[in-house]
């Protein structure tokens, strides 16, 4: 790092915005934790440590082809972090080889950093230059600790002589379910646990979990950059007897049942508790999705009428016309705008959701990737179930309530969903309702019927 914390960026560089885990990859090169081998956010495959001597240390990363050649003509970038805050100067860029996943080019150069990240969660608490050169020993929480993990932990903080560092990420545990404040206190909890404060400390650190090998292969490089320490690593995704005893504990929380809680180390089933209540406690987003006229939107009004009248919940109707006026004024209709109108739908409706109320979306939503991306949104922080209103195109076409799909037909409106842009019918909802098929208030009331059996609406009567 340099010495002057906030070095000026190169006003004439291009300038990139990194993705979370390439953020947090560029802190580990800066580090001197991961080779500058390795793209930024992709895979690990390399458990070798950064060579010591090399600085500026070589970063690589994989743009779209036209940024890339960009980027490369200009021979220096600006990456900067989602709040715009320039991290580090790029420079020496060159075209290395084509990008190892899709379309577009890995980019190499050397990297000088500008200003620390201010962004995240828990940053006061960041790992800092020094930590891991002084630590004896290392605990990487990937996962809530479990009662089958206390060997383990006690052989390490028994062979180690001197400080033990407990490393848990800024991001949420490594199945992506446990947000990363629930993990911080999780491990300030173990390492109270695991002896003084002065002896074992906490640190947050910017570790992007990925798949089971990359988040091996980085607890790997962790230990290579404290000089070769013990290293426990508490994995979400491996044979271990705490991670199964984890899945058992999760499958649970999930469920809002007491059973298989007693795994859970000490101390942490209060903070799993309140992250993750009973269900009828627990933040909810439906959305329905489906065709234009499908029926989707008068099944989301009755749903929240119904939720309304008959439960003390609070419950909030995202309507697909008011949202375009008020929060998506300004974005067309092309692919790429309809796609963050969802996107910003599913923000809403999770914030509505982590503070304990129940959304109610309906917007069209016809791709799968978009949908993926509003759940990893919600279930963080609650719960989703997905709605497909499945009512055939003819019938949807037949209605044709606004006269859209006859202006589709005739070239007027241009990828219009089930015309000429197409609808990827979800292979993971929840609940499937036909209009067709089906009055709204029959389609309403196994909505309702499911709710209430799932435990979300117990005072419902469907």
């Amino acid at each position: 790092m340099p010495d002057d914390p906030t070095m000026p960026a190169d006003a004439s560089a291009p300038q990139v915005d990194l993705d979370p885990a390439a953020v947090f990859d560029l802190e580990l090169v800066l580090m001197r934790v991961l080779q500058g081998a390795q793209p930024l956010g992709m895979p690990l495959t390399v458990a070798d440590p950064a060579a010591p001597g090399v600085d500026p240390p070589e970063v690589r990363l994989q743009l779209p082809e036209e940024l890339a050649v960009r980027v490369a003509a200009a021979g220096s970038v600006v990456l900067r972090d989602h709040e715009s805050t320039p991290l580090a100067l790029l420079e020496d860029v060159h075209v290395d080889a084509p990008a190892s996943a899709g379309s577009g080019l890995e980019l190499a150069g050397r990297a000088r950093a500008l200003r620390p990240r201010e962004s995240g969660e828990n940053r006061a608490e960041a790992l800092r230059p020094g930590d891991l050169e002084s630590a004896d020993a290392l605990v990487v929480v990937g996962r809530p600790p479990m009662t089958g993990d206390a060997e383990a932990l006690a052989a390490a903080v028994a062979a180690a002589s001197g400080r033990v560092l407990v490393l848990v990420s800024e991001g949420p545990s490594q199945d992506g379910l446990v947000p990363g404040s629930v993990m911080l206190r999780l491990a300030r909890l173990l390492a109270a646990e695991l002896g003084p404060p002065e002896r074992v400390q906490v640190r947050s650190a910017p570790l992007a979990w990925r798949d089971p090998d990359s988040d091996l292969v980085l607890g790997q490089l962790l230990s290579s950059a404290a000089g070769a320490v013990p290293l426990v690593h508490l994995a979400a995704r491996d044979e271990a007897k705490g991670a199964r005893q984890w899945q058992e504990a999760r499958e649970a929380l999930q469920l809002g049942t007491d059973a298989q809680l007693s795994l859970l180390s000490p101390g942490a089933e209060p903070v799993l508790r309140r992250w993750r209540p009973p269900r009828h406690e627990r933040g909810l987003v439906v959305m329905f999705t489906g065709l234009s006229g499908s029926g989707k939107s008068t099944l989301a009004r009755a749903l929240r009428e119904r939720i309304a009248s008959l439960s003390d919940r609070s419950v909030t109707l995202l309507d697909g016309d008011v949202v375009r006026q008020m929060l998506s004024a300004g974005l067309g209709f092309d692919k790429a705008s309809r796609e963050m109108n969802v996107r910003r739908i599913g923000y809403v409706a999770s914030e509505i959701a982590r503070h304990g109320g129940i959304a109610v979306c309906a917007p069209i939503a016809p791709y799968a990737s978009t949908r993926a991306a509003v759940r990893a949104m919600v279930e963080p922080v609650g719960d989703m179930v997905l709605v497909h209103v499945s009512t055939p195109l003819e019938e949807c076409e037949a209605r044709d309530l606004k006269g859209l799909y006859a202006k589709a037909r005739a070239g007027l409106v241009p990828g219009f969903t089930g015309v000429s842009d197409p609808y990827e019918e979800p292979l993971d909802a929840e609940v499937t309702v036909d209009t067709s098929q089906m009055e709204p208030e029959e389609a309403v009331a196994h909505v309702l019927g499911y709710l209430r059996v799932g435990g979300w609406l117990a005072e419902v009567d469907a």
